[in-house]
């Protein structure tokens, strides 16, 4: 077994490093096939050079620096623009590089597509090009990026030069370490068979786990933008916790009178024309009587920004408490899938059980928001988190019950009474992550609905003896418990603030339309179920690869969206699994499980066509709901595995999950990267994700 696994680590290393060589380096060799390299002789469309004697243009902001050349060229196959642009500290800028020339083709100049040039990589130095015969002109426009005034320095102009090798042994390390992952989870791996203990089990779950955690290190780090976004908008939780600790539920922003003043201060242009350089400070906050308030969750606030305000004097680090919480989320996760196994598919090999559980953690929101981890994210990340630990541990809870009413007489007084107090902790517990829903995203308390589900069968068979019927009073007592103590907070919250215990305050929100005007519209919801469930993802072969997506609407009327990536069927392929439920609905049903997917599925289109309603079509919508379609897909696939003993289909079904796997991955990171704004904030890191994977 030994010699096998280092023969599969050898030839795996062997191919990675083939890649490295060839694949990723191909233009290394393409770039010395005909043509010689030709240094040109080029005039700069500016005169003004730095005072230092640098040799530095000066490149004034929002100008466009334009090469000429006519040197007699020939055939163009690679172009090197071998130049260095700088700011004011002597940091690289990023700059758009448009190539047009003449050729054999065109008398007149015509534009190649548009690349960059990025001086801390050397790549971006080499562009090929694909013109129209020889060429006889040639015209480069660069365009720095950024608000200031940047410095440019020509080396050389290249015309058919040879491009280096560019080995990186990271990418062959992430191409051999992605490789040996395929080959150990392929069709025919011995691993679905393989016998593992439980304390195996337990160590490969647990460094798995950790992986994953180094992963959303790497993610939360590449967003230098968010570590202490300046935005007004963005510190809200912030100043709420400052106001509690002065006794008050509204934050003070100064423009009070102002935004009273305005006949509708909801109306986005009225404001706007009223408010001048104010307006950004009131935005996505709830005005109610000449006064703010935040409309968003509060449970956020009393977990991170109030105790950090109270211990520090400073702001909480919204990043900070997004990464806890996909922690939190990501391990709650792995928890769940083992408490789901454990209850329903024991036949389940746990190579399969560890790679559904990465799946469906990854696939959560949890990539993308890590990579954007802004204020907006927070509390849906809470909710995320609290929601599937409330399941787990109700999942478990329900074990241990089945447990005590199947031993119940075996068991001493002491032992049963050890297993029930295990019970209603884990009941309880749970209830309390569920409540807490309402204070983070209330779109995320669906999830209790689950607990008649989870539960039903266990209460059915306690009703048969008079100790079991005092058991369920108690249980049923700790469950709604948490619940009537964390709804009692929240309806006090809210009437405090808006003379209501039932009002939110969504629709006092000062935002990008007047939503107490925005009613409920039939059709708005074909758009919601169309953009959020079912449009095929933009993908193209530039970096990041996935682009946003067209809208084209018959709604006569306004549609408040944001790019968008495509439908959750198309971003988590696992998704597709749903289709077979048809065909393990008996096995689902023996199991007690199938009214469970059904609702999960409609409860995901109904937070689908709510948020489409209240809110309209945003990206970061679509983690209220894909847990709602992920659940559910690994729990069909599961029962596939059990229901179909036959190789082949064996093989098909793990062939599915490699497919949903690689692709899931993919859609999860270059969304997260398309969405993000990472580009804009980080740009070294931006660029050096895209020469890894050019």
């Amino acid at each position: 077994m030994i010699k096998k696994v280092l023969k599969v680590f050898c030839i795996t290393l062997i191919v990675s490093i083939l890649a490295e060589l060839i694949v990723f380096n191909f233009d290394a060799y393409l770039s010395r096939l005909g043509n010689k390299p030709v240094s040109l002789s080029y005039t700069v469309n500016l005169e003004e050079r730095k005072s230092d004697g640098s040799g530095y243009y000066v490149v004034p902001k929002n100008t466009n620096v334009t090469i000429y050349t006519e040197d007699p060229l020939a055939s163009l196959d690679y172009l090197l623009i071998d130049a260095d642009c700088i700011d004011e500290k002597g940091n690289a800028v990023p700059c758009n590089v448009t190539v047009s020339v003449c050729d054999e083709g065109n008398s007149s100049f015509y534009s190649l597509p548009k690349t960059s040039l990025f001086s801390y990589f050397e790549e971006s130095k080499y562009i090929r090009a694909n013109c129209y015969g020889n060429v006889n002109k040639l015209k480069i426009n660069i365009y720095p990026e950024g608000s200031d005034d940047a410095y440019i320095k020509f080396d050389k102009i290249v015309f058919n030069a040879d491009v280096p090798l560019f080995f990186s042994w990271l990418r062959m390390l992430l191409v051999w370490i992605a490789l040996c992952i395929l080959w150990s989870i392929r069709p025919g791996s011995s691993l679905y068979t393989t016998k593992f203990s439980n304390s195996q089990k337990k160590m490969i779950t647990l460094i798995t786990c950790m992986v994953n955690i180094l992963f959303f290190v790497l993610l939360i780090c590449f967003n230098t933008g968010f570590y202490k976004p300046g935005w007004v908008h963005h510190q809200q939780y912030h100043k709420l916790a400052v106001a509690l600790t002065e006794g008050e539920v509204s934050i003070v922003t100064g423009f009070e009178d102002v935004v009273s003043s305005i006949s509708n201060p909801y109306d986005t242009s009225l404001r706007k024309a009223s408010m001048e350089s104010g307006y950004w400070s009131v935005w996505d906050l709830a005005f109610y009587e000449g006064k703010f308030y935040v409309y968003f969750g509060i449970v956020p606030v009393l977990l991170f920004y109030l105790p950090y305000y109270i211990l520090t004097g400073n702001a909480f680090p919204t990043n900070i408490g997004i990464f806890f919480m996909a922690c939190m989320a990501l391990i709650g996760i792995y928890y769940l899938m083992h408490q789901l196994v454990r209850r329903y598919f024991k036949q389940i090999p746990f190579l399969l059980y560890l790679v559904l559980s990465f799946i469906v953690a990854n696939s959560i929101g949890t990539i993308p928001i890590l990579m954007r981890p802004d204020f907006y994210s927070l509390p849906i990340m809470c909710a995320m988190a609290f929601t599937i630990w409330g399941l787990a541990l109700w999942f478990s809870a329900a074990t241990l019950w089945d447990a005590e009413l199947a031993t119940a007489t075996e068991r001493s007084a002491q032992s049963l009474s050890r297993i029930r107090r295990k019970i209603i902790l884990r009941i309880c517990v749970g209830a309390l992550f569920m409540a807490l829903v309402a204070g983070c995203r209330p779109q995320f308390l669906v999830g209790s609905f689950f607990i008649f589900f989870i539960f039903g069968p266990c209460i059915k068979n306690s009703w048969d003896s008079n100790d079991g019927k005092k058991q369920l009073v108690l249980r049923t007592i700790v469950t709604a418990l948490p619940y009537v103590m964390v709804a009692a907070g929240i309806m006090y919250y809210n009437y405090i603030r808006f003379g209501s215990p039932f009002d939110f305050g969504a629709n006092y929100n000062l935002t990008t339309n007047d939503m107490t005007h925005r009613g409920f519209n039939l059709g708005r919801i074909a758009d919601g179920v169309w953009m959020y469930l079912f449009q095929p993802p933009n993908i193209g072969m530039k970096f990041p690869y996935v682009f946003s997506t067209s809208f084209n609407s018959a709604y006569m009327g306004t549609t408040i969206r944001e790019a968008m990536f495509g439908g959750a069927f198309f971003t988590q392929i696992i998704t597709f699994a749903l289709l077979a439920l048809g065909k393990v609905r008996a096995g689902l049903k023996e199991k007690k499980l199938f009214g469970y997917c059904i609702t999960s599925v409609i409860f995901a289109l109904i937070v689908v066509i709510a948020d489409a309603q209240m809110a309209g079509i945003l990206s970061r919508y679509y983690y209220d709901f894909l847990w709602l379609l992920l659940i559910p897909a690994a729990l069909v696939i599961m029962q596939l595995w059990e229901q179909f003993k036959n190789a082949e289909i064996r093989k098909i079904l793990i062939t599915f999950i490699m497919v949903s796997l690689v692709l899931g991955m993919f859609m999860n990171l270059f969304i997260g990267f398309q969405a993000s704004g990472i580009n804009s904030y980080n740009d070294y890191i931006y660029n050096f994700v895209r020469y890894l994977f050019s």
